[in-house]
């Protein structure tokens, strides 16, 4: 996430991120780069101006976990849904 962490901050966007140590994932490197990329970008392109990102990486319950959160305008309470 690192060249969207300076994208975001040239842009006056804060981005953060916490990865928990010995995470560990099996699995195809491109297609999570590929993932994790996507996320990025979709999180900067529609975070409003001063926008705030959060990416967690850490172990659930069930294996990795991967959390991406982004401050977002102009989406009612309740209408999340419309997102996806």
């Amino acid at each position: 996430v690192e060249p969207f962490a300076m994208l975001a901050l040239q842009k006056g966007k804060t981005f953060e991120t916490n990865v928990q140590k010995n995470v560990t994932y099996r699995g195809n490197e491109e297609e999570l780069r590929k993932l994790v990329g996507v996320l990025s970008d979709n999180a900067i392109k529609y975070s409003g101006e001063k926008g705030e990102i959060a990416i967690t990486l850490k172990t659930g319950s069930k294996g990795p976990l991967l959390i991406f959160k982004n401050t977002a305008e102009g989406i009612e309470k309740g209408n999340h849904d419309e997102m996806f």
